[in-house]
């Protein structure tokens, strides 16, 4: 059994030594093929209870997943205070899925199935909220660099005191410089950030997007202590992989991804480029990355190489569910975009003045909708903001996404 594992582990490292010597149309072809791969790759799901107390004041709730806790685990944290207890019902075949979700969802807070998108959109779409595992973010590059930082008072108080740091900047296109960068940047800074919930980029497709671009690295008296992996393709310059030296985080305090980006953004100009790919973000409008990525003027967009989606069901409209939602605004495929769905929690009718507050700070560049709901109602002639849905709960029976989307609310 050992000696097969070695020659499977061979098997796959010669694999991607070969990809990462194949042309980069092949990219296209292999992207396009693997998505209808994929429900092959998973033909039975595992599917568990998770019991723990909520947001809601230590209330104890319930989610179902069906799928990868892991790459779940950005929702279920924000659902569960704290530790959630795990009782595991076994695995389902895929085709049968959806029914046994439909027994089990109606005892639960949550639901959420991680789920490739063509299964999702073929057979378990109409019931749920589709939400991308990942959402895409770009710059369409205006003509002077200035209005970046004049459009955004945040952005243009971050670059000033960035310019005071003292760092030096580097462009390398050398082996050496990614293999270090990979080893003693990335992968610390990745785990030391987000611990359980890291997603650690294979390195043949880093290397592969490296030798399609380069490396920034950001340094103080001349050792390198942050850097961004970045590829190019066409008119586009993409932002791939952030990395601080030992993935400390004083580096990051100093400003030294607000450099980065800038370096980004510059050598954007230099190449002839007319868009910068920021890289992808958590489904969540109140995403802390977003957020950052926002100050630079970008807007949302779907991330082609996000492969799955969580699709979300809620039984009731309860309070595990608002407190949910109010702390975790998702962003979900509305027909051919995205749109946002946010839950205001408060005592009181929300006002004018309340619904400005919380559209000015989830509102993102490339939402179709935002969709409010309101957890005490609307005051008396409340006005709607721009591509601004507002829904009344305590008027609205049961707002499950299947009675969300008949009402022609989603």
């Amino acid at each position: 059994m050992v000696e097969s594992n070695q020659k499977s582990k061979r098997l796959v490292e010669i694999a991607w030594s070969l990809y990462e010597r194949l042309p980069l149309a092949a990219d296209d072809v292999l992207k396009w093929g693997f998505r209808y791969v994929l429900p092959f790759k998973n033909l039975n799901m595992s599917v568990a209870i998770l019991r723990g107390p909520t947001q809601l004041n230590g209330r104890l709730g319930t989610v179902i997943i069906a799928g990868s806790e892991h790459e779940a685990g950005y929702l279920i944290h924000r659902f569960f205070e704290a530790e959630y207890q795990r009782e595991p019902l076994g695995k389902v075949p895929l085709w049968d899925l959806g029914n046994t979700l439909k027994q089990l969802r109606t005892s639960a807070d949550l639901t959420i199935a991680h789920v490739d998108q063509f299964y999702a959109r073929m057979f378990l779409s109409a019931d749920y909220l589709a939400v991308p595992e990942w959402v895409g973010s770009s710059l369409a590059l205006p003509e002077d660099i200035n209005e970046l930082a004049n459009k955004n008072y945040k952005l243009r108080r971050e670059l000033k005191r960035v310019s005071g740091n003292n760092f030096t900047y580097e462009l390398s296109r050398v082996e050496e410089a990614f293999e270090r960068f990979y080893c003693t940047m990335f992968i610390p800074f990745i785990r030391k950030r987000y611990g359980e919930q890291s997603v650690i980029r294979n390195i043949h497709q880093m290397r592969r997007m490296f030798h399609q671009g380069g490396l920034f690295f950001i340094k103080r008296n001349n050792q390198p202590v942050a850097g961004l992996l970045f590829e190019q393709r066409n008119e586009q310059l993409r932002s791939i992989a952030f990395g601080t030296i030992n993935g400390e985080s004083k580096p990051v305090e100093e400003g030294a991804f607000a450099s980065l980006y800038l370096l980004l953004v510059k050598h954007a100009y230099v190449s002839g480029c007319k868009l910068v790919d920021f890289g992808g973000c958590r489904p969540s409008l109140s995403d802390g990355v977003l957020r950052y990525k926002h100050k630079w003027g970008v807007s949302l967009r779907e991330k082609p190489d996000t492969w799955y989606d969580f699709l979300v069901y809620w039984n009731r409209f309860n309070g595990p569910i608002i407190s949910f939602f109010s702390k975790t605004p998702l962003i979900f495929r509305d027909h051919k975009g995205l749109s946002g769905l946010c839950v205001m929690d408060q005592k009181e009718p929300a006002t004018n003045a309340q619904v400005r507050k919380i559209h000015h700070s989830v509102w993102m560049p490339g939402l179709k909708w935002l969709y409010l709901i309101s957890a005490s109602g609307w005051r008396a002639n409340i006005s709607s903001p721009p591509q601004t849905c507002l829904i009344d709960l305590k008027s609205s029976e049961n707002l499950t996404p299947h009675k969300l989307k008949l009402n022609g609310l989603l």
